[in-house]
C-alpha cells in the first residue's frame, strides 16, 4: 500500500522457500545475501524493477491496470535477460515462470519464447527460482521503506515522526495491516500511499473539496 512495487525475475534453482513462509526478517535478509553472492556464478542471473506508488496512481488515471505495470515491468526484465544471453534461447535453456495467471508477454517475448513462458497460480510455492525471486523482492521492497523513512528525517521531520507513530512503516513495512488501515481511516494517505487503491482512493473521495 505504501512505496514501489518490486518485480523480480531470478533465474536458477536452489532449494528454497516461499518469502511468505520464511517470517524472521534476518532470515529473508541472509537468504537474499547469499542469492546476491552466486550472482557472481555466470548460470544466476538476477533482474528487478521497481514502480512507485505515483507511477502506479499515473497509470491507474489513465484506465492502465497495476496488472498492465507489472506486466510492463516484466517484459522490461525479459527483454534485457534475452538481449544478455540470446545463446540461452536456441539451447532452450530459458523457462519463464509468472507467479499468477495474468501475464501477457510481449509479442517479441512470445516469438522468442513461446511455450517457455507459464503462468502458475502460487508459482512461488511450488519452484525453488519463483520462491528465490519473492525473498528477494520483499527485502528490496523493506530496504526501500526503511530508506524513505531515514530519508523523511532530513526532509520533513514532522512527516517523518508520522510514518513513525502513527503509520508503523517500520513496522507493516507498508503492507495494509490493522493498525495501518486505521491510520488511513483516521488522518488519511501520505505522499508515499497508493492514492487510487482502497482505502486511501476512498477517503480521499469521501475528503475532496
Amino acid at each position: 500500500m505504501a512505496n514501489p512495487a518490486v518485480q523480480e525475475l531470478f533465474v536458477h534453482s536452489n532449494v528454497i522457500r516461499d518469502s511468505k513462509k520464511i517470517h524472521r526478517e534476518e532470515d529473508r535478509f541472509a537468504i537474499a545475501d547469499e542469492l546476491a553472492f552466486l550472482g557472481n556464478n555466470e548460470d544466476l542471473w538476477i533482474a528487478f524493477r521497481e514502480i512507485s506508488s505515483k507511477q502506479i496512481d499515473e497509470q491507474q488515471n489513465i484506465n492502465y491496470s497495476v496488472n498492465e505495470a507489472w506486466d510492463q515491468c516484466m517484459n522490461e526484465i525479459i527483454e534485457r535477460i534475452l538481449q544478455n544471453d540470446s545463446s540461452a534461447i536456441l539451447e532452450k535453456r530459458i523457462r519463464v515462470i509468472i507467479d499468477g495467471n495474468s501475464y501477457r508477454p510481449t509479442p517479441s517475448a512470445v516469438s522468442e519464447l513461446g511455450s517457455c513462458i507459464s503462468n502458475i497460480i502460487k508459482a512461488d510455492a511450488l519452484f525453488p527460482c519463483v520462491s528465490a525471486a519473492s525473498i528477494i523482492a520483499k527485502c528490496i521492497h523493506d530496504e526501500s521503506i526503511d530508506r524513505l523513512v531515514r530519508e523523511t528525517k532530513v526532509q520533513n521531520v514532522d512527516l517523518h515522526h508520522q510514518l513513525l507513530r502513527d503509520y508503523s512503516l517500520l513496522t507493516n513495512k507498508g503492507y495494509l495491516t490493522k493498525q495501518h488501515m486505521e491510520a488511513i481511516h483516521r488522518l488519511g494517505p501520505t505522499i508515499y500511499h497508493r492514492h487510487s487503491f482502497e482505502p486511501c482512493k476512498g477517503w480521499l473521495l469521501q475528503h475532496k473539496t
